[in-house]
């Protein structure tokens, strides 16, 4: 039997979505589609306007309280798209007895989980899909606790970073502080490269004024103007997230299991042998190039800054 055509006055002319239910080998035409809701592509979206659902679906998540569909659910009911194709079912609140845990889930342990995605694959590496696949449940029992893929990047962030300030310790005068804070940003960012794209991308999320107001605080502590201190905990932070994010696209770059040594050797050479003419001080730093430690060129970089930050506050008495 033919699936019926798209109702319009339900789903609008453009939906491409479920348009009806197969019970006994034929189609009944969904009444009600506010009951449904997709996981739209590989990202596992949820729509924001449930029913009206555009794209080919992989998943659909059905509402059980939605008394239209509770009944057809338990016989097993299947559902079609506009074009006639069948279409994945899951219940959006519940997983199936086979595939509970002792351990309820929970936003930590998804968030948890999240992060190991995040850290084998990358940004591209987090779906729903694989992320339900990981914790052995369902897309649907993720979406009661995270709303969207965005808002599980930014607990992730959170997540990482919420010892970094600690670091820090109070926020009496000195420069240590200031160090401790740069390097566990950066060790973190080292440890979870996806870390740094994550904090450009989203500039106002918690993480990232957390770690703002944490800079600010330890360069008023150093006697920095309040005129000044936006501009030096600026140059401070972007400092830390700029080299801690190229730090980790450089370690990205390489091939699986390369020597770093052996990487940094072969770059030097082909410094070395450039025209000395039109690449004089490149020819000069390939020794150092090789021999460098990321964590000690970096913390002499913050170092730089702090001389500035000094010479700000001395102006200032």
């Amino acid at each position: 039997m033919e699936p019926p055509p798209p109702a319009a006055r339900h789903l609008g002319p453009p939906a491409l979505a479920v348009v009806g239910l197969v019970e006994e080998h034929g189609a009944v035409l969904v009444e009600e589609p506010h009951g449904l809701a997709a996981l739209v592509d590989e990202a596992g979206e949820l729509l924001e306007q449930a029913g009206v659902l555009e794209g080919v679906l992989p998943v659909v998540a059905v509402d059980v309280e939605h008394a239209a569909l509770r009944a057809g659910l338990r016989r097993g009911l299947g559902l079609v798209d506009g074009r006639g194709d069948a279409v994945d079912v899951q219940d959006a609140g519940e997983r199936q007895p086979a595939e509970r845990r002792a351990d309820a889930l929970s936003r930590e342990r998804i968030v948890e989980a999240a992060i190991e995605l995040l850290d084998d694959g990358g940004e591209s590496g987090l779906t729903f899909r694989r992320l339900a696949a990981h914790l052995k449940t369902g897309p649907g029992a993720i979406y009661h606790h995270v709303a969207n893929k965005s808002e599980l990047l930014t607990a992730a962030t959170g997540t990482v970073l919420a010892s970094t300030t600690g670091a820090a310790g109070s926020s009496d005068a000195g420069e240590e502080p200031v160090r401790a804070l740069a390097l566990a940003v950066f060790d973190a960012i080292d440890a979870h490269p996806w870390v740094g794209t994550q904090l450009s991308r989203t500039p106002s999320q918690p993480a990232m004024l957390r770690i703002f107001e944490c800079v600010g605080q330890q360069v008023r502590a150093l006697g920095v103007p309040a005129g000044a201190g936006f501009t030096a905990a600026s140059a401070l932070l972007n400092y830390i997230l700029g080299v801690g994010g190229l730090n980790a696209a450089n370690a990205r770059a390489m091939e699986p299991g390369a020597d770093r040594t052996a990487f940094l050797t072969t770059v030097s050479v082909a410094w070395a042998s450039l025209d000395p003419g039109e690449y004089p001080f490149i020819r000069g730093v390939a020794g150092q190039l090789r021999d460098h430690d990321d964590r000690e060129q970096f913390l002499a970089g913050v170092d730089l800054i702090l001389d500035g930050i000094r010479a700000l506050g001395r102006r200032a008495r």
